[in-house]
């Protein structure tokens, strides 16, 4: 934030894989206590870690710059600041690695895959050879044939107003955000081009809240109620296109506009009881409505990037566009879904002693049902809306430090459970005909459908401690273990007959939820003179146990077993006397390979796709504050 005082700071580091990053900061008052601006920015490049070895292209690179501006005006009991934030990312794209091949679940929904793709000449043609090419080349080198890009483009500007009335505090927060998103993907890393996907989203979003704060008997009693509102709608044109499975299928573009608003009344209050007691309750009335345009129509054939995406006023009106030299009609179908629900929680709070601070809550949240889009044919009919899932949760801790004989530490724990009704979960690779009424412009956006399934409950705990046992030497370490189980799925039988979703609860699985992570660091800081400065050096560990990327249990191939990375830091601080810094860093320091994520997580599609972590980075950073 702006502040009254003249300065900033500048870095730049430099690390392999051409890694630049240069980021600065600049605060300037322009009216001594009263008027600041601050600006600041970045940009970060570094080549990719992984090459198509059919295009050349250098993926999984970061091309990004962003800047921020501030202003503050600042009068005393009035206060007003406003914030305009720009981020652009202009990358090459993610580099999808193709890991696994099902096909006894290709075959039936697809007869005449092997025939397309099981030449047995060349991995150009042939899946089972593809895939034995990939596993020969590592997960450094893939076989996208297609140009793949993401272009982002995001802007935000928000005003934050507070007029002080003495024990009453009016603040206003208002919100404006664009977001432009453009991408070409092969989720499947090879030649053959067996699911491309086409993104382009355009939207922008308002948000307003007031608020009147208030603070009561002696600031015992702390108070705030408000009213929000948010409404995000389609500022461009929208739509995906899906190549599924070339030639086999013809790729298809849905239309998927929606216009979603949310509006809310919450009050909490905090009331201290004295004896280091302090209660705390709050309640909140949200209403949501989401409005959808959809529709379908093929796509250019072949596929090619660049198909004709047709206004909301077309989606809602009609109209007609050239594809593949000849006009289609454009008429899509609207939706709506509302739903509403109270939230709340209720807290008690227990400074014990100085240093030991304990602490129980209990809450229910909320999430707003929706539409899937566009409007789903055949078997898919009965999910075209989804309902809300709520969670109620407790939780209870305990925030310590502790000092003996000379040595310091600190050791934090809570202890949680949430039971989730009504569970939102998305359901993969209901494209390609999933339906089984043979018209893929109906096939549901990125073959994705949100569907409630059931009841689940998480349950865990967190702890974190630290011991100081010299000065300048101190040791960390964190764990934290989180039961997420599936107690009812209650999965419609087609989803589980045809692979999508499993059937039963225990063999569901909770995506990128690890049930164990744990770390920890040592760092050390120690002065070596005025003149000459200072040094200090970090060194930590993480480690994850099997992380899954779809929700099946039994589903290995789409996970990645337990795996862990080590990070380290070493810095020259206040060199000479100066307010300059040195560093050398390392990431992943044993190179360390393991996936992120999944490129494709549909069984029902036949093959899975994994995204991997960046390979060992090392550089060197010099920073100086003035």
């Amino acid at each position: 934030a702006p502040s009254h005082e003249l300065g900033g700071y500048l870095s730049a580091s430099y690390g392999n894989y051409n890694a630049i990053v240069v980021e600065g900061a600049l605060n300037v008052p322009i009216v001594q206590d009263k008027v600041a601006i601050r600006v600041a920015g970045q940009r970060n490049k570094r080549d990719g870690h992984t090459i198509s070895q059919v295009t050349g292209q250098d993926l999984n690179d970061i091309n990004d710059t962003s800047f921020r501006v501030s202003l503050l005006i600042d009068l005393g009991d009035f206060q007003n600041t406003t914030v305009y934030d720009n981020i652009r990312w202009e990358r090459q794209g993610d580099a999808a690695v193709l890991t696994h091949l099902y096909p006894g679940t290709i075959t039936p929904r697809f007869p005449g895959f092997n025939t397309f793709f099981d030449c047995g000449t060349s991995a150009s043609c042939d899946v089972d050879l593809a895939l034995a090419r990939q596993q020969a080349a590592g997960v450094r080198k893939n076989f996208t044939a297609p140009r793949v890009f993401q272009n982002v483009q995001l802007q935000g500007l928000s005003n934050t107003t507070t007029l002080n009335l003495g024990n009453i505090t009016l603040k206003n927060i208002l919100g404006y955000r664009t977001a432009y998103h453009y991408s070409v993907t092969d989720t499947d890393g090879t030649e053959m081009g067996l699911t491309t996907a086409e993104n382009l989203q355009d939207f922008s979003q308002f948000s307003e809240e007031f608020q009147v704060q208030g603070s009561f008997l002696e600031d015992r009693l702390d108070t705030i109620f408000g009213a929000f509102y948010l409404k995000s709608k389609p500022s461009g044109r929208t739509g995906l296109i899906v190549a599924p499975f070339t030639p086999r299928l013809p790729a298809s573009l849905v239309l998927s506009y929606r216009t979603q608003e949310s509006k809310a009344l919450f009050g909490q209050a905090s009331f201290n009881l004295g004896g280091g007691f302090k209660i705390d309750a709050g309640v909140r009335h949200t209403w949501d409505k989401t409005t959808s345009c959809a529709t379908g129509y093929s796509a250019n054939n072949p596929y090619v990037p660049g198909t004709p995406v047709a206004s909301l006023d077309q989606c809602r009106n009609g109209g007609t566009l050239t594809v593949n030299g000849a006009p289609v009609a454009i008429k899509g179908t609207q939706s709506v879904a509302d739903s509403a629900a109270w939230t709340w929680n209720f807290g008690v709070n227990y400074q014990a002693t100085e240093s030991i601070f304990l602490y129980a809550t209990v809450r229910r949240g909320y999430r707003a049902g929706g539409v899937n889009t566009p409007v789903l044919g055949g078997i898919l009919t009965p999910f075209q809306t989804y309902e809300p899932e709520t969670v109620v949760d407790a939780e209870i801790g305990m925030k310590a430090r502790w000092s003996a004989g000379g040595v310091r530490g600190t050791f934090n724990i809570d202890v949680f459970r949430g039971t989730y009704n009504g569970s939102q979960r998305g359901v993969n690779g209901t494209n390609n005909n999933f339906d089984g009424d043979g018209n893929p412009n109906n096939d549901p956006s990125a073959g994705t459908i949100i569907i409630n399934a059931g009841k689940a409950r998480v349950q865990g705990f967190d702890i974190d401690a630290t011991i100081t046992p010299t000065r300048g030497l101190t040791f960390g370490g964190f764990i934290s273990y989180n039961d997420a189980k599936y107690l009812d799925t209650g999965t419609p039988a087609v989803l589980a007959s045809r692979n999508a979703f499993p059937a039963k609860p225990e063999d569901t699985a909770f995506p990128y939820a690890p049930a164990l992570t744990l770390g920890g660091n040592v760092s050390y800081e120690t002065s070596l003179g005025p003149d000459i400065g200072g040094l200090t050096f970090n060194a930590d560990v993480y480690r994850a146990s099997r992380t899954y990327f779809s929700p099946f249990k039994s589903d290995k191939q789409l996970s990645q077993g337990a795996y862990a990375v080590v990070g380290a830091r070493l810095d020259w601080t206040d060199v000479g006397g100066t307010p300059l810094t040195l560093g050398v860093f390392a990431r992943n320091l044993f190179n360390e390979v393991y996936a992120v994520g999944g490129a494709n997580t549909a069984t029902s599609a036949g093959y899975a796709s994994l995204f991997y972590n960046e390979p060992r980075t090392y550089g060197v950073q010099a920073k100086l504050k003035f």
